[in-house]
Formats: C-alpha cells, structure tokens, sequence
C-alpha cells in the first residue's frame, strides 16, 4: 500500500480520526440528491473536499431500501477506511440515496481511502488515492469487485 506523510513527515496517530455532522438521507427520488448527475442509473460515488483538519463527505449511490447508513472510520498511518454500516432494517430492494459527514483529524498529505460497503463480505471498492489540501475536493466514481473463490 502507497502510504503518504503530512509536511511534518509524520503520519496520523492509528485510530485518531473521528466522524461528525453525519446525515442519512433514506431513500429519495433520483432528482433530489444533492447536485446529483441526471443519469438513468445511479454510479456510486463518493465527492471528498479538504477544509482545514475536516474531509467532508458525500457519498451518493443506491442502498438498501430502509437502511440506515452510518460510517465507521478507522486509520493506520495514511490509510483511511470508510465501512459503511447499516443501523436499520434492509429489504432486498435498493434506492438511490446520500450521506453525508465529516472526518475530523486529517492532516494535509496523501491519502489511501478504503470504502467498504455494507457486505463487505460481497466485495469491496477499489481503493484510491486523495491529496489533502486545503481547498482540493475530488469526485470518485467508486469501482466495485466481488469477493469470488
């Protein structure tokens, strides 16, 4: 794994980042997510935006129909994972939905950012680099892989 330091050429403390100001919107009609594209099927995405020791989330995408997002953030040095957990009931059906949150803590540097979906089990997203600096947001289309034997 690519492991980045911040201009003090220290990584974060293991574990040190914790999550605010999180929103789960449930399931909502397509047109009113947030800045969503207009597309007839739903990429799962994440948009990340540096804003001084904040990364601010949005993560837009298709979820269980009655679920209940809510993240765990867990770090190892530069190496972020974002698991996606769910708090509620969950039917077979999905729904295009968004949550949004922050992740107090982050230092400026390089970035590994894990997301781990619901089932992880399933699969789970490539994941990718992010740069954190002041003022850099960046949309990622999230690229899923199944766990297969």
């Amino acid at each position: 794994l690519f492991c980045g330091c911040d201009k003090s050429d220290r990584p974060l403390d293991v574990n040190s980042l914790t999550v605010s100001n999180h929103v789960f919107s449930g399931c909502v009609d397509i047109d009113d997510l947030t800045k969503a594209d207009k597309l007839p099927y739903l990429p799962q995405t994440i948009t990340l935006e540096a804003s001084g020791n904040t990364l601010k989330i949005l993560r837009q995408g298709r979820f269980p129909c009655g679920s209940k997002a809510e993240i765990v953030v867990t770090n190892e040095g530069n190496t972020i994972t974002i698991e996606e957990v769910n708090k509620g009931p969950a039917a077979m059906c999905s729904c295009p939905s968004e949550y949004k949150s922050e992740i107090n803590g982050m230092k400026e540097g390089i970035y590994t950012i894990c997301v781990l979906p619901f089932k992880s089990e399933d699969g789970y997203y490539k994941p990718f680099i992010f740069n954190f600096k002041e003022g850099v947001k960046e949309k990622v289309k999230l690229e899923f892989f199944y766990n297969w034997l």
